[in-house]
């Protein structure tokens, strides 16, 4: 709780310093980092909007520069996503259409 909250100990609330009310604000509000959070949460604690565009990039360019199908096991997973056949990128129309619908 110090490492999130400096001054702040859990010690308080055995006191009576901090209230139940602050408590429970304070766990709800615990970073994805915490030891909390990553126990709840599992491998996807670690993974943020960026590690997810990063892999879906990744996967993009090794299917892109590929002229066969990649296998499934060769492209970046991330935790919770379902493991589906690659999508193969044909050409400049395809990468126009995969960049500007989203």
């Amino acid at each position: 709780m110090q490492r999130f909250w400096p001054g702040r100990r859990l010690h308080e609330l055995l006191t009576g310093e901090m209230t139940w009310r602050e408590f429970r604000t304070f766990v709800r509000r615990l970073p994805q980092e915490s030891a909390l959070a990553r126990s709840e949460s599992g491998e996807v604690a670690d993974w943020r909007i960026a590690e997810y565009l990063l892999a879906r990039i990744a996967n993009l360019v090794l299917q892109t520069g590929s002229a066969k199908a990649v296998p499934d096991s060769d492209l970046v997973h991330p935790p919770n996503s379902p493991r589906a056949e690659p999508e193969v990128v044909g050409g400049a129309k395809e990468l126009d259409e995969l960049f500007l619908r989203g």
